[in-house]
């Protein structure tokens, strides 16, 4: 358990191109399902971490319809089956990006949140640093020409605050990054 440490993480049931049509139907419900009885520990875990963010998708190399499988039995115990893989089109990738903009979109959405916390906090400290820098606090600066206590607080506001402008450019697109990649991944918590 590491309640307070972010996780993004995303299961991809890889070669989905090449199973059975039953594990297909609803858009890969079925192998989605067993894929969650399978990883049924890391998604346990992931429930039980409320900062974690998990999901799982069907991906492909190759996509859908470009290529064909033989099995083939050996009758041999430890190798019981030989599996020949053949492209036979253009390779069209399978979710492949979905697992990206899920990954992205989560953290950018764990980093607007972070720094959404950070802010208050440092809005917090300089109003504890203001209420202590009184008259007494503004002549010492002028005394000793430095700077005074809520100068110094009011800098390291606003260095704090560019740094979240950067992230703020992000703000607009991290939902519908996240919606566009929860159409093919499926959230786990």
């Amino acid at each position: 358990m590491y309640p307070h440490r972010n996780l993004t993480f995303v299961i991809m049931l890889t070669k989905a191109d090449t199973v059975d049509s039953r594990w297909k139907s609803d858009n890969y419900a079925p192998l989605i399902e067993r894929g969650m009885e399978v990883f049924n520990q890391m998604v346990s875990l992931c429930k039980q971490n409320p900062t974690w963010e998990g999901g799982i998708v069907p991906v492909s190399a190759v996509g859908e319809g470009n290529v064909t499988r033989i099995v083939t039995p050996t009758g041999d115990i430890i190798h019981p089956f030989k599996s020949e893989d053949k492209i036979v089109g253009f390779p069209a990738p399978l979710n492949a990006e979905h697992v990206l903009f899920y990954c992205l979109g989560q953290t950018l959405k764990q980093m607007r949140g972070e720094a959404h916390k950070s802010i208050k906090q440092r809005e917090k400290e300089l109003a504890e640093v203001l209420k202590k820098a009184g008259l007494v606090n503004k002549i010492w600066s002028l005394i000793t020409r430095k700077p005074d206590a809520e100068s110094i607080a009011r800098a390291i506001l606003e260095e704090k605050n560019k740094d979240y402008e950067v992230l703020s450019q992000f703000e607009p697109h991290i939902e519908p990054l996240l919606a566009k990649a929860l159409e093919r991944v499926r959230r786990i918590a």
